[in-house]
């Protein structure tokens, strides 16, 4: 083999090290992510479900279509503890923040003027910058080798 010849190999080999070392399970990585995109899942059901919701035409996933997604990439210890954090009452106190959020947002512009399509649009807006993040950042950790 001439050095050109196992300057190429080498290269190859680095280079499959290096794809396979970015795409490793990283359970701290799909934890985040995985909060995320539930989260913005239930955001997006609660926006349809609110005065604004003729704003969204499609039907949103549900939290239980996301969480059932999550589950097929996490090992079986993460997959447990995900599980029970799911079913957990701080869950659910981390999903209220949601409508919490949808209602102060429209107290907000009430208060300041705005019509309600006016505030449903910009509700949308921000809904739909932060679903575009979480989902961005689960197709980024959901990258397994």
């Amino acid at each position: 083999m001439s050095s050109k010849q196992i300057s190429k190999w080498v290269w190859g080999i680095a280079l499959c090290a290096v794809v396979h070392a970015v795409h490793a399970y990283d359970p701290y990585k799909l934890a985040k992510a995985a909060g995320m995109y539930l989260s913005a899942a239930d955001i997006q059901a609660r926006f349809k479900n609110s005065k604004c919701g003729y704003a969204m035409k499609r039907v949103p996933p549900t939290i239980y279509e996301r969480r059932d997604e999550i589950l097929k990439v996490l090992n079986a210890n993460d997959a447990r503890e995900f599980n029970h954090y799911f079913n957990s009452s701080e869950f659910l106190r981390l999903l209220q923040s949601n409508q919490d959020f949808i209602n102060q947002f429209m107290r907000n512009a009430v208060t300041d003027g705005l019509d309600r399509k006016t505030s449903c649009g910009m509700l949308a807006g921000a809904i739909g910058i932060s679903v575009k993040a979480a989902n961005d950042a689960w197709n980024e950790a959901d990258k397994t080798p």
